[in-house]
């Protein structure tokens, strides 16, 4: 074997090993640098399915947000109109410890939908995993109070309390 052949596998060796140890970096970085759950919130396996209640304890639109645009159904709920950056999407996303390019298996979902006067501020936002225990599940709900606000046979604390009350099947 030639000098610039035992050269050629020496470079390539040493870029295999600094590979090597990146991605060995990453991983050991992103498992350790996740938030942890909390008590309260529903995590299998690294993945929220339900929001933690620190990090998105629900909010109300009110007639001061910026996003405001006007009053609904009998009971003159505020509501917002939808208006959630891909910016705030990457804040809401990390802040659960998820990579941001994984975020075409979630839905950045409202926890108070604004059909039921929830606000687009970062306390109403979590990344909901897709499926049909999880987002699909949880938009039958809010199809449920939507209608209900619609016909004035809910209210507004009611439909909250609805929300707020689903789980997904997964979680105890």
């Amino acid at each position: 074997m030639g000098f610039g052949a035992v050269r050629r596998s020496l470079v390539i060796g040493v870029v295999l090993a600094l590979t090597l140890a990146l991605v060995v970096g990453v991983y050991a970085y992103s498992r350790t640098s996740k938030p942890r759950p909390s008590s309260s919130a529903c995590v299998i396996d690294g993945t929220y399915h339900l929001p933690s209640p620190e990090w998105t304890p629900g909010k109300l639109c009110t007639k001061d947000d910026p996003d405001f645009d006007g009053l609904r159904y009998p009971e003159q709920i505020p509501h917002c109109r939808r208006h959630v950056t891909e910016e705030k999407k990457r804040r809401v996303a990390e802040r659960y410890g998820v990579n941001p390019a994984e975020l075409s298996h979630y839905e950045v979902d409202h926890l108070i939908e604004l059909n039921a006067g929830g606000s687009n501020d970062e306390e109403n936002l979590w990344p909901q995993p897709l499926g049909p225990e999880d987002a699909a599940a949880k938009d039958h709900v809010e199809d449920e109070t939507f209608h209900g606000l619609e016909r004035g046979t809910m209210t507004q604390a009611e439909a909250v309390a609805e929300i707020k009350a689903w789980r997904p099947a997964a979680c105890p």
